[in-house]
């Protein structure tokens, strides 16, 4: 089963005005003539980072199937194994560690012993649902 990540009008609003911001500074280096090949290095650099948030931005989804639970975020994408996981705390943000996220208030879903993964998934009581069919010993929070 496939779920969806939430998006949140913050996360938007961070890359709308990091796209501005950049083509701003950007066009005024091409109206004055000052693009120099450092520039164009740290514009190659800014470009290819920008690319990698908005794809993840809109490229960010979940899935259940089989013993597995898959995670995917523009270019990084794991799994992990529906019997690993052992506490699912819900409504809650992780603001450092691993985020394969676009908006707050998800799921940190914890699993071996000291790790943990934050998520946002549409619906969280959904997903919680589908999980506990597989692992009814997941520990919700």
């Amino acid at each position: 089963m496939k779920f969806n990540s939430k998006k949140s009008r913050s996360h938007l609003s961070v890359l709308i005005i990091l796209n501005i911001f950049f083509i701003g500074i950007f066009f005024f280096d091409l109206i004055s003539n000052s693009i120099q090949l450092i520039n164009g290095l740290i514009y190659f650099t800014f470009i290819f980072f920008l690319t990698i948030i908005i794809w993840g931005f809109f490229n960010t989804s979940y899935y259940i199937e089989n013993k597995y639970f898959k995670y995917k975020s523009g270019p990084f994408y794991g799994k992990i194994e529906v019997s690993r996981i052992n506490t699912i705390v819900k409504n809650k943000t992780l603001w450092s560690g691993y985020k394969m996220a676009t908006a707050t208030k998800g799921l940190i879903v914890k699993f071996d012993n000291y790790k943990e993964i934050y998520i946002s998934p549409k619906s969280n009581e959904l997903f919680i649902k589908e999980i506990l069919k597989l692992n009814d010993k997941i520990k919700i929070v």
